[in-house]
């Protein structure tokens, strides 16, 4: 299953829901609900061979999960949040804080 909500976008299963309906029509049908949903994320084989050996002479490449900032995966994969903007001119980001869930980006090797 794909679950896509504004930029949270993975793949997955669902394991759990529950539902509480909280309106309802003047002859008592629901019209409007809650529901709490638990998903477990499934890891495709592929995003796995993308991933070279941890090093940052290596290019790699990575997909973004929700809440990452090209500061955090800096971080990550150089040791450094101010290897940003490698990031985002390998990948032709032209503004950092539009990233989204599921995009692979290429992280380049450090010269």
């Amino acid at each position: 299953m794909e679950v896509e909500w504004s930029s949270l976008q993975f793949k997955g299963y669902l394991i759990r829901c529950q539902q509480n309906f909280v309106k309802f029509n003047e002859k008592g049908m629901p019209v409007r609900a809650w529901l709490d949903c638990v998903f477990l994320e499934m890891e495709s084989p592929m995003a796995k061979k993308m991933s070279p050996l941890n090093s940052p002479d290596t290019t790699k490449f990575r997909t973004v999960c929700q809440g990452e900032s090209l500061w955090s995966m800096s971080v990550e994969a150089y040791g450094q949040p101010e290897q940003w903007r490698l990031i985002a001119d390998a990948n032709g980001l032209s503004n950092p804080r539009r990233l989204r869930s599921g995009d692979i980006l290429r992280m380049p090797a450090l010269k």
